[in-house]
């Protein structure tokens, strides 16, 4: 009898286990929703269902119903509570963008080209938000830049690291690009190529392609080819450069112990502090390759609710921040050296 029940308990086990890996699936896949606490909040409620199903005479049907609007209205609150919104109190300002960054304390408000607006003196407005459920209102002024326009840049350099995409760095936020206008040449022969708006960051177009090392390349973009809000690329751009060589490069393994147990963040730092190379990982072993040659210094930062953001310690909520490690030694990447280090955390 024992064995029966051990087994029934196995099987319920298993089949909830497997149950629940498609369920993070679908959510994950389909839903892009990658918060864990969602994820934990619909396990309960199913487990609710179970129970409450096995101990009344509720309809399972009716049940299922009431719990699965409990959860989306929670969804809908959640985020309408994060979701930042700004309004126009002046009526000289009527035709404007809002971009915010999630997790970002400031907004970035474009402005068209409004006739009341239009002008080489300061003018008033007001500006109202809404955000994390906190109302208030603003005073700023604004004054026509006759000389504002949308610019290209290539930040990098150009050398561009193997295996990495080419960067073209906008001075304002972008709302779309016409790839089917530009050429991408090797040797004045055209390459296929792929280029997108970098979901990370606004200002910033990605070009993937199959670049081959010590080859030199031409990307050209006519005017008009890259759109901002009430901009567009006034002139046309062609960016040289070149696809560097492995052998001008290092790469660094760490081998981790008593790794976080969530997703975490490994980052190498260069000596003035800026984030040079990251990723978001749950491998205790993870690789960089084409290292430009420095110094670096290693850290971790856990991401223990899931939520791809890196909380700090909140104050007003009692909350500590999640989990940070630093490596304690330096690290000295050197062209075509392949270092290997273990890091045990504590």
């Amino acid at each position: 009898m024992i064995a029966f029940i051990f087994t029934v308990l196995l099987l319920i086990a298993t089949i909830g286990g497997l149950f629940t890996f498609f369920e993070i699936c679908i959510l994950r896949l389909f839903f892009k929703m990658e918060n864990s606490k969602y994820i934990k909040l619909l396990k309960i409620l199913e487990i609710t269902v179970i129970i409450i199903s096995c101990i009344s005479f509720i309809s399972i049907e009716i049940l299922i119903v009431f719990l699965s609007l409990i959860y989306f209205i929670v969804l809908i609150y959640d985020f309408y509570r994060k979701k930042v919104d700004i309004k126009s109190i002046s009526s000289e300002l009527t035709d404007y963008q809002v971009t915010h960054a999630e997790k970002s304390d400031s907004v970035m408000v474009w402005v068209g080209k409004q006739n009341a607006l239009n002008n080489k003196t300061l003018t008033p407005l007001k500006i109202s938000y809404n955000a994390d459920g906190k109302e208030d209102t603003i005073s700023v002024s604004y004054k026509t830049n006759e000389k504002d326009e949308l610019t290209l840049a290539n930040n990098k350099g150009g050398q561009l690291p193997p295996e990495k995409d080419f960067v073209i760095t906008a001075n304002m936020a972008l709302k779309e690009i016409n790839p089917a206008l530009w050429a991408l040449k090797s040797d004045s022969i055209n390459q296929k190529f792929e280029a997108r708006i970098s979901e990370k960051n606004p200002k910033e177009i990605i070009i993937s392609s199959d670049f081959k090392a010590g080859k030199k390349y031409s990307l050209s973009i006519p005017k008009g080819g890259v759109q901002g809000y009430y901009f567009q690329n006034p002139k046309a751009y062609i960016f040289n450069f070149e696809a560097d060589k492995a052998e001008n490069y290092g790469s660094l393994t760490l081998k981790l112990t008593n790794q976080p147990k969530s997703y975490f963040w490994i980052q190498l730092i260069d000596s003035e502090g800026n984030i040079k190379y990251s990723q978001y990982t749950d491998k205790n072993e993870i690789r960089f390759t084409s290292l430009d040659p420095a110094t670096y210094y290693a850290r971790i930062l856990a991401d223990d609710n899931g939520n791809k953001y890196w909380d700090k310690a909140n104050f007003s909520e009692q909350k500590f921040a999640e989990e940070a490690f630093v490596f304690e030694k330096k690290l000295e990447v050197r062209k075509l050296w392949e270092i290997v280090e273990n890091w045990v955390l504590k």
